[in-house]
């Protein structure tokens, strides 16, 4: 009898011993929801063919079954065999891939529940002040182009405003630059975008100069016909009677004196192909209804009908044409008083 008594006493400690080591691990309810995911487990563990798996979880389900009924004691934890730890990080993959998926939807509403609606700037004081309205409220909205970026500020979500100095600009020949609006909603990394062309005014160097001097790094101003020539003299060829030469070494940059339309751009040579007159030259009408020219140059970089901005490179000086050194033949039409000097 006593050895009876040690045997159930034993069989007593052993059985607690397990069932407090495995209490950290998972134990099924004894529902009908902790029988459907013993029997998946277990069907996991047959379409591995892991046998050792199936013996254990079916072991088990027996355990369970009469656990349920009143006929034996709770089976504890179930078996964490490799087969039911795979189902187990199948499962958790499948909940994060639909978790992802519905970010990503939610990301995708967000978007296009947005538009954007944009004004073109206002200027003062060398800068352009920019306005940008949202449909829906977002979270920040960014201006981009191909030097740099500026992050807008709102009051509301919707309303949006940025300033920027012209001078952090870099316009095409045309003088507008292609902004970038990026709006994005909230809780999304992924923004929504608008392009803008955006015609930038000349910097404030340029908009105070009546002109700028052909060759780059001076100023000039008009002086009357009756007045010498300075640093220049007279041309035997002239267009017009209005003209000065600027000696420059041969390669210099020549700009346009002011912004305008280019109605000439050619090589004058007589038959056989020689260089005569002005040689390569530019001609440049303005919005005054003043004209430029540029002649003698060794190179022509734009040509008829381009719009150019003061100060844009358009030739190099040469010594093309009628000329012995290398230097600018320079002249004004139709501006009174009409010649003109640079200092």
């Amino acid at each position: 009898m006593k050895r009876l008594l040690v045997i159930a006493l034993s069989i007593c400690i052993l059985y607690a011993a397990s069932v407090s080591t495995a209490s950290a691990d998972y134990t099924p309810p004894l529902t009908t929801l902790g029988m459907s995911q013993v029997r998946a487990a277990l069907s996991q563990a047959q379409a591995s063919n892991d046998q050792a798996c199936v013996d254990q979880l079916t072991a088990y389900l027996t355990r369970f079954k009469n656990a349920q009924v009143g006929m034996g004691p709770p089976p504890g934890p179930m078996p964490q065999c490799q087969a039911n730890q795979e189902q187990i990080r199948q499962e958790q993959i499948r909940q994060e891939q639909i978790r992802q998926e519905q970010i990503r939807q939610e990301q995708a509403n967000a978007r296009q529940a947005v538009t954007i609606t944009t004004a073109a700037p206002s200027r003062t004081s060398g800068k352009l002040h920019f306005m940008v309205t949202t449909s829906s409220s977002v979270s920040r909205v960014v201006l981009a182009w191909d030097n740099g970026t500026a992050t807008m500020i709102s009051s509301n979500g919707k309303n949006w405003s940025a300033s920027v100095p012209s001078s952090k600009f870099s316009p095409n020949n045309d003088g507008y630059e292609a902004i970038t609006v990026r709006a994005y909603p909230m809780n999304s990394m992924t923004a929504v975008t608008k392009i803008m062309n955006v015609s930038i005014p000349d910097t404030p160097a340029t908009q105070n100069a009546e002109y700028i001097f052909p060759v780059k790094g001076k100023n000039v101003k008009h002086i009357t016909n009756k007045e010498k020539y300075a640093n220049g003299t007279d041309h035997k060829d002239r267009w017009d009677g209005n003209g000065v030469d600027i000696p420059a070494p041969a390669g210099t940059a020549v700009v346009a004196t002011k912004s305008g339309t280019v109605t000439t751009s050619m090589d004058k040579k007589d038959d056989r192909g020689n260089y005569i007159s002005f040689g390569k030259y530019i001609v440049i009408k303005h919005d005054d209804e003043t004209e430029s020219l540029y002649a003698h140059l060794s190179s022509r970089y734009v040509g008829v009908g381009a719009k150019v901005k003061a100060g844009q490179t358009i030739g190099s000086v040469g010594s093309t044409g009628k000329s012995d050194i290398n230097h600018l033949h320079f002249e004004l039409s139709n501006a009174k008083p009409y010649k003109v000097i640079y200092k």
